[in-house]
């Protein structure tokens, strides 16, 4: 803003400008940011997500002594679940098959896992690829530990 002082102008801006115009950007910045991640998607990212849903659902069905189900729909390429806080819905990319010795390995349709009042009481293996990078995804119901190992792990060979 030009200012008089005495016979001379001067121009430049006050710091309470400055600060304002620095505020309005970072505001930019922080409603652009999901925006920008989701752009950096890749399988190692979304089996770290669902290895977050995972351990969610197994502390909360054993501290909360509740069943609790994931569903996995591959036809639409989302995970379902419900909790006492509520539904939620996550969407997935690179997630291409699951195995459950119970079920088997399943790449397409529907599948439920059912978290009981123990937790997830089997093997989970989940297979993620795209980006020329595959990883597998391991739960192990023994330590009640999930771990991420890169290339795919074959589970079912003794």
């Amino acid at each position: 803003m030009p200012t008089k002082l005495g016979d001379r102008m001067q121009l430049g801006v006050t710091l309470l400008e400055l600060v304002v115009v620095i505020f309005i950007i970072s505001v930019i910045i922080a409603l652009s940011y999901p925006s920008f991640m989701s752009l950096r998607a890749s399988p190692s990212v979304e089996a770290k997500r669902l290895a977050s849903v995972i351990t969610y659902l197994n502390d909360t069905s054993s501290n909360r002594r509740e069943t609790n189900i994931l569903t996995i729909d591959f036809k639409k390429k989302a995970l379902r679940w419900e909790t006492y806080d509520g539904k939620k819905q996550m969407s997935f990319k690179f997630l291409n098959s699951v195995l459950l010795p119970s079920k088997g390995e399943v790449k397409e349709g529907e599948l439920q896992v059912f978290f009981d009042r123990e937790g997830l009481s089997e093997l989970f293996a989940a297979y993620f690829a795209g980006n020329g990078k595959t990883v597998t995804l391991i739960y192990n119901p023994f330590s009640r530990r999930v771990s991420i190992e890169p290339g795919r792990v074959d589970l079912t060979a003794n």
